[in-house]
């Protein structure tokens, strides 16, 4: 199956902050809430290099790591200024991109996303 990310709706600036959010919904269109999800696990890298970003590999986003799931399906995960780290100085912006992996129904469902985040190196930007 390909995917095809979703791009987050701003450019971020280096070590700042960001708040994503997402509905989850199963292919149906019928919302994934907290009392259906078994676990959320996020992959989050550089797109160029492939580098992990921030120790993020595999870890659970489960109502953990800076990220929450309610009963009405809304996501949200609040990068942290290590997730807007520039890797390569010598870029002024990169694409760190979080690969989603939610189980659900006792693991009868899956659900797989990803989102690019654009980040602004202010350093060689100048600003």
């Amino acid at each position: 199956m390909s995917r095809f990310p979703k791009r987050f709706n701003k450019v971020i600036n280096e070590r700042s902050t960001a708040d994503f959010f997402a509905v989850l919904k199963d292919p149906l269109g019928n919302l994934i809430t907290l009392s259906d999800v078994d676990s959320i696990e996020a992959t989050f890298f550089d797109t160029a290099s492939g580098a992990i970003v921030n120790n993020r590999n595999s870890q659970n986003m489960l109502n953990a790591n800076h990220a929450t799931l309610d009963e009405f399906a809304l996501f949200r995960w609040t990068l942290q200024p290590e997730d807007t780290t520039i890797l390569d100085q010598q870029s002024s912006y990169e694409t760190h991109r979080a690969e989603f992996v939610v189980l659900y129904n006792s693991g009868g469902g899956r659900l797989v996303f990803d989102v690019d985040f654009v980040i602004r190196n202010l350093v060689k930007e100048g600003t």
